[in-house]
């Protein structure tokens, strides 16, 4: 949320109540998911630089949905269980904040409690367990190994490299 820090909280607020209230439109739903699965079966189409960039991304993440797995889950969407999964995600969070600006730390944790009161209030929100708390990290690689990753993109005849180097922790 960014603007005039005196009516943000006002409007964190209004998204809050907006979030833990939210009914999905059952038109804008179908239009919205069939946009979603078109650009998940274009994304074979786009050039061989993108394709590169994702796949180093893929390959490095420690945990990743690929384009396909993505589709594939899509054939299971369906309005009631999005409505469902909207409760359910939000019956446990973890939530972590960064409030900076014109903000002293008495405000910023009164808009912190904004936050978590609305949510433990009308969703009834708990915090996750530690186990369930997840990190999205990358994967380290070994000292002097390299691994090379080949792909064909059908729709495009050029071509296109990725080097990744990864280094260790580097400071100011």
């Amino acid at each position: 949320i960014r603007g005039y820090h005196d009516k943000q909280p006002v409007f964190l607020k209004k998204i809050l109540d907006k979030m833990t209230s939210f009914e999905i439109n059952p038109q804008r739903f179908s239009v919205l998911l069939e946009n979603y699965v078109r650009a998940l079966k274009n994304f074979r189409a786009e050039q061989p630089h993108q394709h590169a960039i994702y796949y180093t991304s893929v390959l490095m993440s420690e945990q990743m949905w690929t384009k396909e797995e993505l589709l594939e889950a899509t054939d299971d969407v369906t309005l009631e269980k999005l409505q469902s999964f909207i409760r359910e995600l939000l019956s446990r969070l973890y939530i972590e904040m960064l409030i900076y600006g014109n903000v002293d730390q008495e405000r910023a944790h009164k808009v912190a409690a904004v936050v978590q009161d609305t949510l433990t209030s009308q969703m009834k929100t708990r915090p996750l367990l530690a186990s369930q708390k997840r990190r999205f990290r990358e994967h380290q690689l070994p000292d002097g190994c390299w691994y090379q990753y080949r792909n064909t993109n059908d729709v495009h005849r050029s071509s296109s490299l990725e080097v990744y180097y990864q280094c260790s922790t580097q400071s100011t």
